[in-house]
């Protein structure tokens, strides 16, 4: 993993686990709550979420700005 990846997902992991208090005091049962729409970003952020070790739920949400296939 090139050094620069490296700085970007350790600060993506810091910044979940340093507002997940405030998710937390939002919903105390369910944590974040993640918008999955199954493409590559949102499973990006799914898997940052699980280094992260937050607590969070992920719901599918289709979105509507994908091209017809």
């Amino acid at each position: 993993m090139k050094d620069t990846t490296k700085k970007k997902l350790e600060y993506s992991i810091n910044l979940l686990r340093k507002s997940e208090a405030l998710a937390l005091r939002y919903d105390p049962d369910g944590g974040f709550c993640l918008a999955f729409s199954g493409g590559k970003d949102s499973q990006a952020l799914y898997h940052v979420a699980k280094l992260a070790g937050v607590k969070f739920h992920a719901f599918f949400s289709p979105t509507s700005v994908d091209p017809p296939h």
